[in-house]
């Protein structure tokens, strides 16, 4: 059987072959995605050949490297099963000595009975309790076991959960993250630090927008940061010419900055690194601040208690310096309000959501960008210490004015307060 490639007038050796079609098919190395458009159940395989002296010269420049990655994957590899082995078997080794130490008092407890000794009314009640206990329980609920390590020994074992990431301003670290899963937060320790230790002028509030998993874009005007939380590395992106913010997203390789007060918006090109100017927000001057909550923002501040979201795909803004939720289109770089807000009042943007310090929660209901439905909010809203919010397994959380953590119960249409703990 002669074997040519199926495309007409090529006359490349032939690379792959597929037997969809009950017949092989042959491709060259070019052609293979010209045949996988088609319908069927494809299997392409690639067939032996001999590299011509270019390709052979190519694959000898990279060859040493290639085989370099894998060797220190592999070693990364064991080096981290190593670590996990130990962390486990240290943990294991303090429950195993928490439960021997259990037993001799309970043994003790038992010869003093036997003795007609005194002993301890809590080791009675607790044995008491015990004999109640079902123990099977606990090797069926691998929850149970995360809860407990997590709160008698202070570890941290969902790292691969949504995390938040806030200022700290009673610690030296300043960035911390904070883990949505066992609710405990960490200092950031950047492996890059020293490269980036001079220009991290980040203030206590900023404003954050995810660009992909765990990888965030931190606005603390001017400076501009593109932060990689699994990696541990900040990289620096140009300044932003607006000094206040009120909202910031990141759709279709761009980050969207929204100006408040008067201040010019922009967006950045993944692809050039370059802030664009876009239309502004509508400009409404806030000649006084009659917060219900009885807590105005500074001068320094005011116009920037903003967040920016998306309801569908569609990106919304909210501010204290707006008089409704704002939809922003791209394509024709326009604005339309789409539910009237008090501008006197402190309103965020938050997905599906708005919450506001009116007395209200707002929820989209769809299909339109306008349908709202609003319910009673008894929790105090005010100031936030990063103006974003984190999805994350059907709630919606958001760190408030202090590093109080909130989250929007979609479910039960409220907010709730949510605490969580220092990592030392």
């Amino acid at each position: 059987m002669v074997k040519r490639c199926l495309m007409s007038n090529c006359d490349r050796k032939v690379a792959f072959v597929c037997g969809c079609k009950g017949n092989p098919i042959f491709m060259c190395k070019k052609h293979p995605t010209d045949h996988l458009i088609s319908k069927g159940n494809h299997d392409v395989v690639g067939l032996l050949y001999k590299p011509d002296d270019q390709e052979t010269k190519e694959i000898n420049k990279i060859f040493f490297d290639n085989l370099l990655k894998i060797r220190k994957i592999k070693d990364q590899t064991l080096e981290n099963t190593k670590k996990i082995i130990e962390h486990t078997l240290q943990l294991s080794s303090k429950l195993l000595g928490y439960l021997g130490e259990l037993e001799n008092l309970y043994l003790n407890m038992y010869k003093n009975i036997k003795s007609h000794k005194e002993i301890n009314i809590q080791d009675v009640e607790n044995f008491k309790n015990l004999a109640d206990f079902d123990e099977s329980f606990i090797f069926k609920n691998t929850e149970v076991i995360l809860e407990n390590l997590i709160s008698n020994y202070d570890i941290d074992p969902c790292v691969n959960a949504e995390k938040a990431l806030f200022f700290n301003i009673l610690s030296n670290s300043k960035l911390f993250t904070l883990n949505l899963e066992s609710f405990i937060s960490s200092p950031f320790d950047l492996l890059n630090e020293k490269e980036v230790e001079s220009s991290l002028n980040i203030n206590t509030e900023f404003n954050l927008c995810k660009v992909e998993k765990q990888k965030y874009c931190l606005i603390s005007a001017p400076y501009a940061f593109l932060i990689d939380m699994k990696q541990n590395q900040i990289d620096l992106l140009p300044n932003i010419s607006s000094s206040k913010l009120c909202g910031l997203v990141y759709k279709d390789q761009c980050i969207y900055a929204f100006g408040t007060n008067g201040q010019s918006s922009c967006k950045l090109k993944i692809s050039t690194m370059s802030w664009i100017n876009i239309s502004s927000l509508p400009y409404q001057n806030n000649d006084r601040y009659n917060y219900k909550l009885g807590y105005a923002p500074s001068q320094n501040t005011i116009g920037m208690q903003g967040t920016a979201s998306f309801i569908n795909n569609s990106i919304v803004i909210a501010s204290s310096n707006l008089n409704g939720l704002y939809h922003y289109d791209e394509n024709s770089n326009s604005y339309a309000k789409v539910l009237e807000l008090d501008k006197n009042s402190y309103n965020y943007a938050m997905e599906n959501w708005v919450v506001s310090s009116d007395g209200k929660l707002y929820e989209n209901i769809g299909p339109l960008l306008s349908d709202f439905k609003n319910y009673k909010n008894f929790m105090a809203i005010n100031l936030l210490s990063v103006y974003s919010s984190f999805t994350f397994k059907g709630y919606i959380y958001f760190i408030a004015n202090n590093n109080i953590l909130m989250r929007i119960n979609c479910s039960q249409k409220k907010i709730e307060v949510i605490q969580y703990k220092d990592k030392h």
